[in-house]
């Protein structure tokens, strides 16, 4: 059995809901019935999570049983985590037992809540999490924060202007985590900024300087 299509990495502002699908896939040539736990031991205290599945809500008590045919997959599990009212970072885990072999797969999800809105976020994959500038309009200095797996040796910043000049390029160091962008030497107006990784411009947003 396989987890596909999961997150394991989950960012909210501060009491705000956030939901995420997954599926469970049958690789095996025969139907299988699977049983789904949520595990919240771990997450803190003001904060709530829950599993949904064609209507059917689970806790860290409940269980749900989904079914799967032969050589498929299931239908979207819903993974909702509520931010609460603080900031904080924990963990949530699920577990996914084969209730024939008893073969269990188990996720964990890192869950981090700020005061920073969800779409202050520029990108984010399972490995790979980085915010907008901000602030936005900036006037001395922008900083944008990030999380890279060490492996990661070619990641940038790359900002031109609205003619399309390129005025700076900015590597992201895997060992750390943020990039501040000194903007005095840029004169007022429009910029803008991609994210470029492996040579590939993922992303671009759209970056304002004033004087």
């Amino acid at each position: 059995m396989e987890i596909v299509s999961f997150k394991d990495k989950i960012s909210a502002s501060i009491n705000e809901k956030v939901t995420e699908n997954f599926r469970i896939k049958n690789n095996t040539g025969t139907e299988k019935t699977y049983s789904l736990q949520l595990d919240n031991t771990l997450l803190s205290a003001d904060h709530s999570a829950k599993l949904c599945y064609r209507n059917n809500c689970s806790d860290n008590v409940l269980q749900l049983t989904i079914t799967v045919p032969a050589y498929s997959q299931s239908d979207a599990v819903s993974l909702e985590i509520n931010g609460g009212l603080s900031e904080s970072n924990s963990v949530v885990k699920i577990n996914v037992a084969d209730k024939t072999t008893n073969e269990i797969n188990t996720k964990e999800v890192f869950f981090s809540v700020s005061t920073r809105k969800t779409q202050d976020i520029l990108y984010s994959d399972n490995s790979l999490r980085i915010s907008n500038f901000f602030p936005n309009p900036a006037i001395e200095s922008a900083t944008i924060d990030y999380s890279l797996p060490l492996n990661q040796k070619n990641a940038k910043i790359v900002i031109q202007s609205v003619l399309g000049s390129i005025v700076g390029e900015y590597e992201l160091d895997p060992r750390r985590q943020q990039l501040n962008l000194n903007t005095d030497n840029f004169k007022a107006g429009v910029y803008f900024y991609t994210l470029v990784v492996d040579d590939e411009g993922l992303v671009t947003r759209k970056l304002i300087v004033k004087k």
